[in-house]
């Protein structure tokens, strides 16, 4: 077969890709097929760079798995795909045909250690499903003596597999003193010896040194008492089918109300779809760093996912810099891999070599999409503004963010079109938290929180309600070097239904490290309170979760709209007799609880990938 060194690897390798594990797979062959079949005679020199250029990408990939991707061991291991299985078969296969041979001591481990890695490769041979009390004991013993201070890191990892196999595949339960108890994970060794090493001496141990990380993973795999865990089946939807019945003409958009909540059928929506079908939608980012962060991952890669799964729309995403993702995608097009973008949303900020690449007279509708980064009218005030009038649309977060766009003097004058879009919620499954009879937690889910808001809920519970406690979850404490995905939606999740009374405040008063002047702070609050989504009251009304609202905030407003006399608050005293009222009354809290999910229900993410669709289609329309 023939295989083509992927180009949009970079230093998250692919840890965001939606198929992230097909993509190893896929480069781990590749990079075995480079050195057995390498060209020769003039092409020497081509073959090596060729040859260096798979070997980068298998360790970026490696990278990616050991520290950007936050997979559980178990979750892993029981994938349909043979990863580990490559991994450890590598040196079989490149036996003698390797150029960067000159391996690394392992300086770490000693002479002795080694018995222990013999160990371990007679346990390979032994049938699935045994495993030898001698075996486990020896592991055991290995952790306890290269734990504190740690060495022979590939051996200490190769025994933590072993002992994970013991407990996940055996059920026998793994003696060892607390602290090594908690990194029960291979992983962490590996990560510890990571600044000490020359990292391609690392790799190079990691796939061809003495102990057999990769063989173990594999066995405990085969050990499995379980059948694989495989993704859920999905009938794929195709376009053709869905589409040979239309009769008409596709391009008429006649009855769509695109005010919010915006007024569809059934029909519309299948049309739109139909006449996007094959043509591309592209989500790119402004900045480095964006696949790590939770606004990015709301409005592109879920976004893009759901676009593929629910209606065949091929959309893709390239969360970093923006000369990275046009260098990227210029490539890819120029080798025929990447066909041009019907559509290219820009993520917070306007990413101007994508737009001088696609410009609107090519048939290409751009977007932008400024999410929390408020001040996106266009610079008509500078010479590079010319870039911006080849947008389209805008989108707006609040009702009162959409008419100060659709008002504004430069967004007139380049001709943008305004769409109240608001971020979704992804709480797909609808659970709700229960309504206690008693309350036993007041929680904020927020990146900051006022200090004197926080000291006023913790006082009033310290002096009046002493049982209740005080919860402030900083979702950017999560592991942002993992890209946010499916995992961190669920903790999110979890963490909002363990609260059972919440407040909702934005981030507007504080002021920040770059404004000297208190003027400054109130024009940003200014913008805050009419252009800040209303996102987090969102989630947490999608939990059911009765909740004391800011009510200078837009977004929130726009949210709340639909209910008369919810509790809201213009300042942090009102927040207090709000949550006083809340605490004593059980009635209010649980009718509140009830009405939550219907006010979140226009936000939930099945509603907001069909206005996507109604949104693209129209904009090709316009551009004929």
């Amino acid at each position: 077969g023939y295989f083509e060194l992927p180009l949009l690897y970079g230093v998250y390798a692919d840890a965001t890709s939606d198929c992230f594990l097909g993509v190893l797979n896929y480069v781990l062959i590749g990079f075995v097929c480079a050195f057995l079949a390498p060209l020769g005679g003039s092409f020497e020199q081509a073959a090596h760079d060729l040859q260096r250029g798979w070997w980068q990408a298998a360790c970026l990939q490696i990278e990616a798995l050991l520290y950007y991707v936050d997979i559980p061991l178990r979750r892993l291991v029981s994938t349909p795909w043979p990863t580990f299985e490559l991994l450890h078969k590598i040196p079989m296969f490149l036996e003698g045909s390797f150029p960067w041979a000159a391996r690394h001591s392992e300086a770490s481990c000693q002479q002795d250690d080694f018995e222990f890695a013999g160990i371990l490769q007679t346990h390979l041979s032994t049938p699935v499903g045994t495993l030898e009390a001698l075996t486990m004991q020896a592991a055991v013993s290995f952790v306890q003596h290269h734990q504190d201070p740690p060495s022979c890191w590939p051996g200490t990892a190769s025994a933590f597999v072993l002992l994970a196999e013991a407990e996940v595949a055996h059920g026998i339960e793994v003696k060892l003193d607390d602290s090594a108890k908690e990194s029960l994970d291979f992983v962490r060794p590996i990560l510890k010896a990571w600044g000490d090493l020359d990292p391609w001496h690392l790799f190079y141990n990691l796939v061809f040194g003495a102990w057999p990380i990769w063989g173990l993973l594999a066995h405990q795999r085969r050990s499995e008492d379980q059948p694989v865990v495989q993704a859920p089946s999905r009938r794929p939807r195709s376009n053709r089918s869905r589409c040979e019945n239309l009769s008409g003409d596709l391009g008429t958009s006649t009855g769509v109300d695109f005010a919010w909540p915006w007024t569809y059928d059934a029909e519309h929506l299948r049309r739109a779809a139909c006449d996007l079908g094959a043509r591309g939608v592209l989500f790119v980012s402004t900045w480095f760093g964006s696949e790590s962060m939770h606004s990015y991952a709301m409005r592109a890669r879920q976004i893009s996912r759901h676009l593929r799964q629910d209606f065949d729309i091929a959309a893709h995403v390239c969360l970093t810099s923006c000369r990275s993702c046009c260098e990227r995608w210029a490539i890819c097009a120029l080798l025929g891999q990447c066909a041009r973008p019907a559509v290219v949303v820009h993520i917070k900020g306007l990413c101007e070599c994508m737009v001088a690449e696609y410009p609107r007279h090519a048939g290409v509708a751009h977007v932008l999409d400024p999410i929390d980064a408020w001040v996106q009218s266009p610079p008509l005030y500078r010479g590079g503004a010319s870039a911006y009038r080849e947008v389209s649309a805008i989108l707006a977060e609040t009702s009162l963010a959409a008419s100060d766009y659709r008002t504004h003097a430069s967004v007139k004058a380049c001709g943008w079109e305004v769409f109240h879009l608001p971020h979704h919620h992804t709480n797909v499954a609808r659970k709700v938290a229960p309504c206690r009879d008693v309350v036993e937690t007041i929680g904020v889910h927020s990146s900051r929180l006022d200090p004197e808001l926080r000291a006023g809920i913790e006082g009033l519970l310290a002096a009046r309600y002493p049982e209740v406690t005080f919860k402030h979850i900083d979702p950017n404490s999560m592991d942002v070097a993992a890209p946010w995905g499916d995992q961190q939606v669920e903790q999110m999740l979890a963490e909002l239904l363990d609260f059972d009374i919440s407040v909702a405040k934005p981030n507007c008063y504080e002021r920040t490290a770059t404004e000297s002047r208190e003027e400054q702070m109130r024009y940003r609050a200014w913008l805050c309170e009419r252009h800040h989504g209303g996102q987090r009251l969102v989630h947490a009304l999608a939990a059911g979760l009765p909740t004391v609202a800011w009510g200078a905030a837009h977004g929130f407003l726009d949210v709340l709209a639909p209910h008369s006399g919810w509790p809201t608050a213009l300042s942090n005293e009102d927040v207090l007799e709000q949550l006083v009222l809340l605490l004593e009354n059980r009635s209010l809290r649980c009718a509140l609880a009830e009405a939550g999910p219907r006010l979140a229900e226009p936000y939930h993410i099945s509603r907001t990938i069909e206005r996507y669709t109604l949104l693209f289609a129209h904009l090709l329309r316009r551009l004929g």
